[in-house]
Order: structure tokens, then sequence, then C-alpha cells
């Protein structure tokens, strides 16, 4: 059935997203906002060329809105995992995120200054290696060291007072690892 996985909120307004086709009686794919009175579709909304589309993670900074999750399209663009709406429409972020997994995704989004962070189940970012994890300046995206070898879940930014981050110290990341005998999964925090 339906499920919200995200939430973000800029002043009035509460975004939320997951895999839904209805929020209010109104048709609206996978990502809504509340306004304190009524819901509203964001254009077109998230979907998918195969399989459900899912949302798991939003930010917002200024009028810009960042979604990130397990999709392809956003208002019928090709986006690949992440998308930014500006309150008017969708644009595709540098080719968005690539492989390794059947469906990658972006499971966390951060924002810092003019970059904003993207961490998930991949291994490209807009055609650039990047383990998992990826910074995004509004025109391409650079990898953050080697990553991380594992799916991420969730990302803080741990802000030193700068405007950027180049490396992992400064970020909280939740993951999701194998144990030693990788067999059982577990979560952990780096």
């Amino acid at each position: 059935g339906p499920s919200g996985f995200a939430l973000a909120v800029n002043g009035t307004n509460i975004f939320v997203g997951g895999i839904f086709s209805q929020a209010g009686g109104s048709n609206i794919l996978n990502v809504a906002r509340w306004n304190g009175r009524s819901w509203s579709a964001l254009g077109a909304g998230i979907s998918n060329t195969a399989n459900n589309p899912y949302v798991y993670a939003l930010a917002v900074s200024e009028t810009n809105v960042y979604v990130g999750g397990a999709f392809t399209i956003a208002g019928g663009q090709l986006v690949n995992g992440i998308a930014r709406w500006d309150g008017n429409n969708w644009s595709a972020m540098g080719g968005g995120v690539t492989g390794p997994s059947f469906m990658p995704r972006v499971s966390a989004i951060a924002i810092l200054g003019d970059s904003v962070y993207a961490a998930g189940d991949f291994n490209s970012a807009g055609g650039v290696a990047a383990n998992n994890i990826a910074r995004w300046d509004g025109a391409s995206w650079a990898a953050l060291g080697t990553g991380v070898d594992f799916t991420v879940k969730a990302l803080a930014v741990l802000p030193d007072g700068g405007g950027s981050i180049s490396t992992l110290d400064e970020f909280l990341i939740a993951l999701r690892f194998k144990d030693m005998d990788g067999e059982r999964q577990r979560d952990g925090v780096a």
C-alpha cells in the first residue's frame, strides 16, 4: 500500500515523499506538498520506466526541493535517482546516479552552502565514479574521496563553519553493512 518515507519542511510547506498515487483525494505521484490547508503535486511527480518508484530522501534549500530515491523519471524527464524541483519545473542533475544494484538509489540528501550531497547505493554520479556518496555543485558531480563501501541510509552534515565538504570526516553517515562472516546485515553509524 501507500507509504511515506521522507519529509522536509520549508516555512509553512511540508514535503512528503514515498510510494503513493494520491494525497488528499488528488492524483499525486510519490512526492507532494502540504501548505497547511491542502495537498498539491510537484508537477507530474516521480515515476519509473520499470518497477515501482520510491522516494527515500528530500531536502529543501530556498525554493529548490531535492528528491532522491529509486526512480528514473521526474516530471517526464529522465533523471535516474535524484532530481530538483524549483517550484515550477523538474530538472535532472547531471544524469543522476547509476549502478551497481538492480535499482541504484539515493537514500539520503544533505545541503551545505551551494552543494548538494547525495548518498545511497550507486557507483557513479553523472558519469563520475562515486562510491555511494557524491557532491553536486549545481553543474557537475564529484566523488568524496573513495566514498564508502556500504549502502548509505542517512546523512547529516557536521559543518566546521566552511561552505563545502571535501572529506568524509565532516559527515555523520548511517550505513547498512554485513557482519564479518558476510551473512547478517546490520545497521551502523560512521
